[in-house]
């Protein structure tokens, strides 16, 4: 789950581009056409017009830092503007420590339009995913891995790297005034909605208030220099604070201090006491400190029912042990439309990759119904597979040539090898009761014939009523809250869980 929170907080920084390298890995074939239909970036160094550090603080400690340069640069086409970055965050659970760093280019023009992007998430140096962005005739198209999303082209928005600069130079911001701005977001592969209020001016910062449909319900505190350059920016996600404060060099990490651990953050306390977690049968849950825009469409799984939504961000719900499913042929046959998406490759699941294919076939060779396939990938992936965070941002081809991966790097993986063997497959946020308390957890829903738990990290075929879904993960390009930012968002919300009943049927 460590792998979701670092991701988090590096999508926090939405005001700040997170310095650009060679892509190392070659776009499928069917791509590159429309990779050369984006503008070009400027080959020329360009005239430097903002460098600067900043040092970012998770929970009050040194967690990692981010480098900008905005250049501009005289082209046949007008004067471009690029922002090359880069950002590193690094975080550990108890011993185990993670880094994580990723790097963008953005090229804009006059009128601040993002015309291309680059973006290269990357782990100790390895490349794991590559994203690209930019404007092809009248559309923004996103390429990322074998995916690709279009859009059409929207004049009047922003790129939003030099928004700041655009909407108020020139002018002197009134206190209490909003404006707004929307831009098209690369990592959502769509137009977002940004509102801005003026909280405070004075003659070497000016104080504002930021909100972004990027990151529903999160609300972010700004302040710019004269140049209207970001000086310092806080941003306060449920349990986590985040803080990006400008410095004059590159920071430190080993002398600034201890790495953050977000060991806490990963706990949820419990109010009793369940002996036997994967005993129980039935379970019912009051969960507060849910986002506002969380539906009960969110909460609704199989084997789990909302019952009442009794406050914003509160709701009751009841949770089933899931029997066996009825045996469905192997392989399946697939005619709901609703399913295909579930078996499309992705950037985490590239089931071109011949290994992810050989490895499903070899597994699931002479099955004789669509679930003891799925059973058999997830006891594969549950012992092979060492649990470990050393496999940040790490694709379903990646865990399995390294064999190592926690439970968000193990569900991908199983989804992947599922989807290869034709099962439709998707990943899961939610929590898992175990050692008196909760904890944050991802794991795989598979459909055979209906949509079934598995769970390689806990070793589980047939999770019972101790485990609480709370979003499902598209592993796609999408604009959808719920699949997207939205349930990443939910790793941060400062979550309370009170467990009102439990029942076990005696054997």
């Amino acid at each position: 789950m460590l792998r979701q929170i670092t991701l988090l907080l590096l999508s926090c920084s939405c005001w700040l581009a997170p310095c650009a390298c060679s892509n190392k890995t070659e776009p499928p074939a069917g791509h590159r056409a429309i990779l050369s239909s984006f503008e070009p970036f400027p080959e020329d160094y360009g005239k430097a017009e903002m460098d600067r550090w900043l040092v970012i603080e998770l929970q009050g400690n040194p967690a990692g830092w981010a480098h900008s340069r905005v250049s501009r640069h005289e082209t046949k086409r007008g004067p471009r503007w690029v922002t090359t970055s880069e950002k590193l965050i690094a975080v550990r659970r108890g011993k185990e420590k993670m880094e994580a760093r990723t790097k963008e280019r953005y090229l804009e023009n006059a009128r601040g339009q993002l015309l291309r992007f680059w973006q290269s998430e990357q782990e100790h140096g390895d490349e794991k995913v590559v994203t690209q962005a930019g404007k092809s005739r009248s559309d923004m198209v996103t390429v990322r891995g074998p995916e690709i999303r279009r859009v059409p082209f929207e004049p009047q928005a922003y790129g939003s790297q030099r928004s700041f600069q655009i909407l108020l130079a020139g002018k002197t911001p009134e206190v209490g005034e909003i404006l707004k701005l929307r831009s098209y977001d690369p990592m959502r592969a769509g137009y977002v909605d940004n509102r801005i209020t003026v909280k405070a001016t004075g003659p070497k910062l000016t104080e504002l208030e930021t909100t972004t449909t990027a990151l529903p319900g999160v609300v972010t505190q700004v302040k710019l220099d004269t140049t209207f350059s970001i000086a310092h920016m806080e941003t306060q996600i449920g349990a986590l604070h985040l803080v990006h404060r400008q410095v004059d060099r590159k920071p430190d990490l080993d002398k600034a201090g201890a790495t953050p651990d977000i060991a806490p953050l990963m706990v949820i306390p419990s109010n009793i006491q369940i002996k036997n977690p994967r005993a129980v049968d039935r379970a019912w849950y009051r969960i507060e400190g849910l986002p506002e825009y969380v539906d009960s469409s969110w909460l609704g799984a199989p084997g789990q029912w909302v019952l009442e939504k009794p406050a914003p961000g509160v709701f009751l719900v009841k949770v089933e042990k899931m029997d066996e499913p009825p045996p469905a042929p192997f392989p399946l046959d697939i005619q709901k439309p609703e399913l295909h998406k579930y078996l499309a490759s992705t950037s985490l699941t590239r089931l071109e990759d011949p290994e992810i294919e050989k490895t499903a076939k070899t597994i699931t060779a002479k099955a004789p119904d669509a679930w003891t396939a799925a059973r058999r990938l997830r006891r594969w992936v549950s012992e092979e597979i060492e649990g470990s965070l050393g496999m940040g941002f790490a694709s379903a081809s990646q865990v399995l040539q390294k064999r190592e991966g926690d439970c968000s790097e193990q569900s991908v993986l199983l989804a992947a090898l599922a989807k290869s063997a034709g099962i439709p497959a998707r990943c899961v946020m939610g929590l898992v009761y175990q050692d008196g308390a909760f904890f944050r957890h991802m794991w795989t829903e598979v459909w055979v014939g209906r949509w079934q738990p598995l769970d390689p990290a806990q070793g589980t075929d047939f999770i019972s009523a101790a485990w609480i879904r709370l979003a499902v993960h598209s592993l796609r390009l999408t604009d959808d809250d719920k699949t997207g930012a939205g349930g990443l968002l939910l790793f941060g919300a400062k979550l309370k869980v009170t467990v009102e009943k439990v029942e076990k049927t005696k054997r």
